[in-house]
């Protein structure tokens, strides 16, 4: 691509470009405009960041990764406080469509992604709640005026953990 300065174009430093990005993302307003000029600077430097991009897992290591997920035990009492965190989103009168199942296996494959990754071979209740509000919330359906801000959205969904009893494992 061609600059000419006389009509704004002017050819810029990756590492500016990165951190002028960095810094407006940092603020919490990238607007379009400034998406755009970053990714078209890296067009135009030929640098992307998926040339960068290493394979970390082949598909058969993949495979047993999903596998050995799969075998992450989860106890009676862990999925019993799972599926009734899972049926608080139904009967919250903020909440106008709960979780579905999809959203119930979904919780529960993650939480066993999370103890395989905290060398565990089981599930704790602290799994389901730390992924609680990732896994769900964006599922949901709020009331009008329930949940309007993603704080607030993380405010109900505390509320509705409180609401239930985790177990204590033995």
């Amino acid at each position: 691509m061609k600059f000419r300065p006389e009509a704004g174009d002017f050819p810029l430093e990756q590492d500016s470009c990165k951190a002028d990005y960095a810094q407006a993302r940092e603020l919490g307003r990238v607007r379009l405009g400034q998406r755009a000029l970053y990714f078209s600077h890296l067009t135009w430097t030929g640098v992307l960041p998926l040339d960068q991009v290493e394979q970390a897992v082949d598909h058969t290591g993949l495979a047993g990764l999903r596998r050995a997920v799969d075998q992450v035990h989860v106890s009676d009492d862990v999925l019993s406080y799972l599926l009734e965190l899972i049926e608080a989103t139904r009967r919250d009168p903020q909440i106008l469509q709960g979780a579905s199942p999809r959203a119930t296996l979904a919780l529960t494959h993650i939480s066993q992604a999370l103890a395989l990754a905290s060398d565990r071979d089981y599930v704790v209740p602290e799994d389901v709640q730390s992924m609680f509000y990732d896994v769900i919330a964006h599922r949901l359906i709020f009331a009008p005026r329930a949940a309007e801000t993603p704080q607030a959205q993380k405010e109900l969904m505390a509320r509705l953990m409180q609401g239930v009893k985790a177990p204590r494992l033995r």
